[in-house]
């Protein structure tokens, strides 16, 4: 199954988005949730099958050309893996985390707005994670974790990963029965219809289990939080207009537009 979030007739709705379809299974109408991060924390939620043929059976259906497109969820937290691919390994014995603002989080096809000051910016294509219920996995996505290196120390990750917008996700979350082993997907990054950098999830060090347990023995993970896997290495600096084109293979394909912003 593939899950979207979007606006629609002036409400943020969810639900499963549709393979040969032009519309949307609207959940929001069936589970009572208003969002997937809200489905997710509900005390009993109905099964995702049953909101489906619930779904199905009102024809609770959202037309594609009239709703906007919103990230897939919103995180209650996201987490970064640094350092976590082989060609930027630095010998460490256990994964280096770090945050990433909520407020950062940004959809499929959003500009990103970058201040005026900032030169050095670049586009990390990275596996995401959605935690689901009592610390589960529920999904993945693709999440371009935006870093500006203008601030290039790294006690101050989370200051250069945190502007708004610097944290587009999308198109979708799959579940994990759609993807087989996550540790075997090829990840692309072009940039205005160039290929700049490709790699495999086989060069993670760390995988998605040991990075999920690494944080739980900090801290209790919620349903919806987000946690990034760690990209493969840099292309060159980004520049006002390009498009970004992130694909990981079984996931979909993440496109933004990089603006600079007036001072």
């Amino acid at each position: 199954m593939r899950f979207v979030q979007f606006q629609w007739r002036g409400r943020v709705q969810w639900g499963e988005w549709l393979e040969d379809e032009e519309a949307c299974l609207n959940f929001a109408a069936v589970s009572g949730a208003p969002d997937l991060r809200a489905y997710l924390n509900s005390a009993a939620p109905r099964p995702l099958t049953a909101l489906r043929a619930a779904a199905l059976a009102r024809k609770q259906l959202a037309p594609r050309r009239e709703m906007r497109r919103l990230a897939p969820v919103f995180p209650g937290a996201i987490f970064g893996v640094g350092c976590n691919f082989r060609g930027t390994f630095r010998n460490q014995k256990a994964p280096i985390l770090f945050l990433k603002a909520p407020q950062a989080i940004a959809a499929h096809r959003a500009t990103v707005r970058v201040p005026a000051a900032l030169r050095e910016v670049y586009a990390e294509v990275e596996l995401g994670v959605v935690i689901g219920r009592r610390g589960a996995l529920f999904g993945y996505t693709v999440v371009n974790d935006v870093t500006a290196r203008d601030l290039d120390q790294e006690d101050v990750w989370f200051s250069r990963k945190s502007y708004a917008t610097f944290a587009p996700v999308g198109p979708w979350i799959v579940t994990p029965d759609a993807i087989g082993d996550p540790t075997r997907l090829d990840l692309f990054l072009d940039v205005n219809g160039q290929r700049r950098l490709a790699s495999n999830t086989s060069e993670m060090i760390f995988g998605v289990k040991e990075v999920v347990a690494a944080l739980r023995r900090r801290l209790q993970l919620m349903p919806g939080d987000l946690i990034m896997m760690g990209c493969p290495g840099l292309a060159e600096k980004l520049r006002p207009g390009d498009v970004v084109r992130m694909e990981i293979a079984g996931i979909g394909v993440l496109e933004n537009r990089m603006a600079w912003q007036r001072k």
